[in-house]
């Protein structure tokens, strides 16, 4: 009897293994109890828990793909709506804007942008932010509903570019505006025509998006690295922005400077709310 259960017991582990798992050739704790039998039983034993976490998991990466699957149906495509994000871009004129470029597969770019999250809300006044995600490898998967929840602050635009239209865009502006931020240190081995990764990119409120981007105002890498370094840019541009808007406001008819300080807004910052 001994050499029977051991045989299907041999036969179960094999069995199990190969994803073939017949319920009722369990081995029973009387017949593990058997001296003969009891390597067997082990090898039963680690061969199930093999089974188990093969199965947690296969079930742990559809779940994944299904939030990936989620996250990319409520993403815009660049290429598809390029114009779209040049609009939204150009709607945001009145105040500074934030192209930050996170890669998909990036544990570091989760993190950050929970932390770019907790900035924007410190923020004293609205900042148009467009968040790109993208690949470096082909490989990479696009980002999980998780990563996308990280940023939920007013006024952000979530891309999906496994293109790397934005990048290339940048690379247009960079061209266009030879004295803006170099760019190489930013995209990946360093070179002038790799992807923009881990990249922030600032534009001061005035400059239009026309036939490229206009040059940058700040070009940093490294987000968490440069997050108190970003927020004081942001600030200083919208205090500039704000200095000028009541220099500018004294020269007004009494009329229209009584209607600006009662709060009309203008046609560029509606566009940019409908836009979100």
């Amino acid at each position: 009897m001994g050499a029977v259960v051991i045989g299907t017991m041999m036969a179960y582990g094999v069995e199990w293994v190969r994803g073939k798992y017949v319920k009722a050739m369990v081995p029973s704790a009387r017949e593990c109890a058997n001296p003969s039998a009891q390597v067997v039983c082990e090898r039963w034993s680690c061969a199930r828990d093999f089974e188990i976490r093969c199965g947690a998991r296969r079930a742990r990466a559809r779940r994944m793909q299904h939030e990936r699957n989620d996250a990319v149906a409520n993403l815009s495509s660049p290429r598809a709506t390029l114009p779209s994000v040049r609009d939204a871009f150009n709607a945001a004129i009145d105040r500074p804007r934030l192209i930050v470029f996170f890669s998909s597969a990036c544990a570091s770019c989760d993190t950050g942008s929970a932390a770019l999250q907790a900035m924007l809300e410190k923020l004293p006044t609205p900042v148009s932010v467009f968040a790109v995600w993208e690949p470096i490898a082909t490989v990479d998967a696009p980002p999980t509903s998780h990563m996308l929840g990280n940023l939920k602050a007013p006024h952000v635009h979530q891309l999906w570019d496994p293109a790397h239209v934005i990048s290339d865009e940048m690379r247009a502006a960079e061209l266009a505006h030879p004295s803006s931020p170099p760019q190489a240190r930013t995209r990946t081995d360093s070179l002038p025509d790799g992807i923009m990764y881990d990249t922030m990119a600032v534009f001061a409120p005035g400059a239009r998006w026309e036939a490229t981007l206009p040059g940058a105002d700040y070009l940093e890498v490294g987000l968490e690295s440069k997050l108190d370094e970003l927020r004081q840019q942001l600030e200083t541009l919208s205090q500039e922005k704000q200095g000028a808007n009541e220099a500018s406001s004294g020269d007004l008819p009494p009329e229209l400077d009584s209607a600006k300080r009662s709060g009309l807004r203008s046609v560029d910052s509606s566009a940019a709310d409908r836009f979100t």
